[in-house]
């Protein structure tokens, strides 16, 4: 299938519950949905249509339930719709105070407010996939059209991943500056320096030093 015709069909599949995602093991791509309304997004962020998926992936070394079970339902630090969920929710979840902050500008929860994020995906978000066998080849295609609001890496043509960038780069700094403030100095080495709160290391956005 060409990009336009994993795009065509991602779009006009109706959104189903995320944790169907388990029942698929083939790599693929996928998108996430918030049909609802239920992102409380900043007064200065650009509107957002909810006909625009919300966050455009793949799985290309596991199947699209290890993606999306295992990482994007679980595990904030290895995800990065959770980390851009965490900055937009950080208010409406209570998440002050559970938030660790880690190299690359990556971020993990407590895990009683893993499961609170979880919960809130589970019950407000939707997804759609397309199974492929080389999803690397039409991702960054699908995400430069679409520009799903919540991507960075490929999503430079429009406006979203300014403003995205920037609130996980707020909460990452409060992180370490709480996680300071109670004595705990993270421990950057060379590599992770270069891409500390302070440091780009080049690159654009997060995504770009660190996929996904």
């Amino acid at each position: 299938m060409s990009w336009v015709e994993v795009r065509d069909t991602l779009v006009a599949m109706t959104p189903v519950a995320p944790s169907e995602l388990a029942t698929v093991p083939n790599t693929g791509v996928y998108a996430w949905w918030d049909l609802g309304g239920a992102i409380p997004w900043p007064a200065d962020f650009p509107a957002v249509d909810r006909s625009r998926p919300l966050y455009v992936g793949l799985t290309e070394k596991g199947g699209l339930d290890e993606r999306g079970v295992r990482m994007h339902l679980k595990t904030t630090r290895m995800s990065g719709l959770r980390r851009n969920l965490n900055a937009l929710l950080h208010d409406e979840l209570a998440l002050f105070g559970g938030v660790t902050a880690h190299p690359k500008r990556k971020m993990s929860l407590t895990k009683p407010l893993e499961l609170q994020l979880t919960s809130w995906m589970l019950d407000r978000l939707t997804v759609t996939w397309v199974v492929h066998p080389a999803p690397s080849s039409v991702e960054s295609q699908i995400i430069n059209d679409v520009l799903p609001p919540l991507n960075s890496d490929f999503a430079h043509r429009g406006t979203y991943w300014v403003h995205t960038d920037r609130l996980r780069r707020e909460v990452h700094a409060a992180a370490v500056a709480a996680g300071q403030a109670r004595g705990f100095k993270p421990k950057w080495s060379k590599t992770d320096r270069a891409t500390s709160p302070d440091s780009n290391n080049g690159c654009e956005s997060e995504d770009q030093c660190q996929r996904r």
